[in-house]
C-alpha cells in the first residue's frame, strides 16, 4: 500500500488512488457527523470524454449530479441529480465502491454505485 501524498486540489478525485481514497473516507465520515463536504470525481473513459461527478452534502443529506454534457462522444448528453440520505464504502475483491441508498425516487434498499477504486492502485 502506498503512502497518501498531497495535493493541491483535495477536493478534486481524479487519481483514484490511497490518496483520493483517503479523502473519500473523511467526507463520509463527516456525513456521518453531521458536517458537509463536497467533492468533484473526474474519471476518464476509454472511448469518451471525462466522466463528472459534482457530489457535496450538508451533514444530512447527499447530492450527486452526474454531468455528460461535457462529453462530446456522449449519446446521452444529459445530467442526472440524485438526492440520497446514507453513503457507504463497500468493498470487494478487488475494489471499494461508494455506494449512495435511501435515494429519493428509488426502492430504500437499492444501492446506487457512484465510483470505484480498483485495489490494484492503492
Amino acid at each position: 500500500m502506498s503512502q497518501p501524498v498531497t495535493r493541491d486540489q483535495p477536493n478534486l478525485i481524479t487519481h483514484f488512488d490511497q490518496t483520493d481514497l483517503e479523502r473519500v473516507k473523511e467526507m463520509i465520515h463527516r456525513f456521518e457527523e453531521g458536517q458537509g463536504d463536497n467533492l468533484t470525481f473526474l474519471q476518464w473513459g476509454i472511448d469518451s470524454g471525462p466522466f463528472i461527478y459534482d457530489f457535496y452534502n450538508d451533514g444530512r443529506v447527499l447530492y450527486l449530479r452526474v454531468d455528460q454534457t461535457r462529453d462530446y462522444m456522449s449519446t446521452n448528453p444529459t445530467k442526472t441529480e440524485y438526492v440520497c440520505r446514507a453513503i457507504e464504502l463497500a468493498e470487494s475483491d478487488d475494489l471499494y465502491k461508494v455506494e449512495l441508498s435511501d435515494c429519493r425516487n428509488y426502492p430504500t434498499d437499492q444501492r446506487i454505485p457512484m465510483v470505484s477504486f480498483p485495489k490494484e492502485n492503492l
